[in-house]
């Protein structure tokens, strides 16, 4: 299932949103839990340096900012 957003580039403008403020607010780093089926973000993830945890229902993705 699609819809008219998907492959227009929103989620790595959310996800750099994010860590742009995650930044201004010096943090040290940010996580998500996501979905191993979500293929989609798991690669954007993987291309913004991400770093992967497995869990029982999902996955960990953390991003040091430091």
């Amino acid at each position: 299932m699609t819809d008219e957003y998907q492959g227009k580039g929103l989620g790595t403008e959310l996800v750099d949103m994010l860590i742009s403020i995650a930044q201004e607010k010096g943090l040290e780093s940010i996580y998500g839990i996501i979905s191993p089926e979500n293929r989609k973000m798991v690669r954007l993830c993987e291309k913004l340096g991400f770093t992967f945890k497995p869990t029982e229902t999902g996955m960990i993705a953390t991003l040091s900012l430091v």
